[in-house]
């Protein structure tokens, strides 16, 4: 549904949310969709089910108009907004409930329009740089602090050139999690990982998913059913939970890591300390690993004080989790700050430079592939 959205901007169309779990996709009259779209036999599953779903065309002031209903939520607090983090609208009381409470609707004007087109388009600018091999992952290890040669796994970072702005990851995630088309950057990420575990016996990866993710439904059955048939490459693989976004369903979410753990991979929290990141769902999950936020190794300290909090962050995250990772360690002022700490494990550039790591190219055929199954 998420690649139709995508498909739909190529066509010349927008799309509108009009209430829950409803929007509208519109198409201006010369770029008229039967024209463009391709035919059914050869697209997806979840994009044929759309188009079943829908109602007829209908035109609206001089615009093709087709109504279409969602497989999932598209939901309006987390669209638009500025890249580092959730635009909150003004509202408007649309009616009253029985219960005679009133009933708020979020109002979309021209802020929220601006935002969202600058928001898919950058969003259709990725899709772009798959489709023309500039997306990739690239591996970094992660070290013991006392021992670099000792590894506790390799991180399959999100590397892409050539977007608006000099855009990167950093920008880039947030802005597909508004969207909602994170979850599906998210699977192609883990199957490519998936993918080199089974290709390679003597790797042993991580890779980031988003808080978006963590719903245990018919988008991750495949991936299960790949880790369930081999423990030896469900056992090299560690998932890193991000928490840009904040967690949508509590329950779920613990559920999702839970049957991960379950099938053997290892569960990272990634950038604790930042975010939406909480002791309480660490405490739910018990992850194996916890990646402490690099602001809190690179910050600019000032004194024994704020020395003294990175070690109590650091013990925080011990009692939380058998392994503790230090991120963004760049110099060896870094690594001075992490002695004595109590964290045992350390990632950065001052190990090995990114650009140096193991390629994984993402490109249009896993997308294809994997939006068929």
């Amino acid at each position: 549904m998420r690649i139709l959205q995508l498909r739909v901007q190529f066509c010349g169309g927008s799309v509108t949310e009009i209430g829950e779990a409803r929007f509208l996709v519109s198409f201006l009259k010369s770029a008229s969709p039967a024209a463009s779209t391709p035919g059914m036999g050869s697209l997806p599953r979840l994009e044929r089910l759309q188009i079943e779903l829908a109602a007829s065309l209908v035109t609206e002031s001089g615009s093709w108009v087709l109504p279409m209903v969602t497989v999932d939520p598209v939901r309006p607090g987390l669209l638009g907004g500025e890249s580092g983090g959730f635009l909150h609208y003004p509202e408007k009381v649309e009616r009253v409930s029985a219960a005679g409470s009133p009933i708020r609707v979020p109002q979309f004007g021209s802020e929220w329009r601006e935002s969202y087109e600058r928001d898919m388009a950058l969003a259709v600018a990725f899709e772009r740089a798959i489709a023309h091999g500039r997306v990739s992952l690239v591996t970094q290890p992660i070290v013991r602090l006392d021992q670099h040669s000792t590894l506790l796994y390799s991180e399959a970072l999100l590397r892409v050139s050539g977007l608006p702005d000099g855009a990167g990851a950093a920008r880039l995630i947030p802005v597909l999690e508004r969207l909602g088309f994170v979850r599906a950057l998210d699977r192609i990420v883990v199957s490519n990982v998936i993918g080199r575990l089974e290709a390679d016996s003597s790797a042993i990866l991580g890779c980031n998913i988003s808080a978006c993710s963590l719903v245990m439904d018919s988008w991750w059955l495949s991936t299960f059913d790949r880790l369930m048939a081999d423990s030896d490459v469900a056992a090299r693989l560690t998932i890193e939970i991000t928490e840009t976004a904040p967690i949508a369903d509590f329950d779920a979410a613990i559920n999702f890591a839970r049957r991960l753990k379950d099938l053997g991979c290892r569960i990272s929290l990634d950038d604790f300390g930042e975010g939406h990141s909480s002791v309480s769902f660490a405490r739910a999950i018990r992850p194996d690993v916890i990646k402490l936020y690099d602001g809190w190794v690179r910050g600019n300290w000032r004194g024994d004080d704020e020395m003294s909090v990175l070690h109590r962050l650091a013990a925080l995250c011990g009692a939380l989790a058998p392994c503790v990772v230090a991120e963004g360690i760049e110099c060896e002022e870094d690594l001075q700050k992490v002695f004595g700490s109590g964290i045992d494990w350390i990632q950065g550039e001052i190990i090995q430079p990114s650009w140096k790591g193991s390629h994984i190219l993402l490109n249009r055929e896993t997308i294809e592939l994997l939006t068929e199954r």
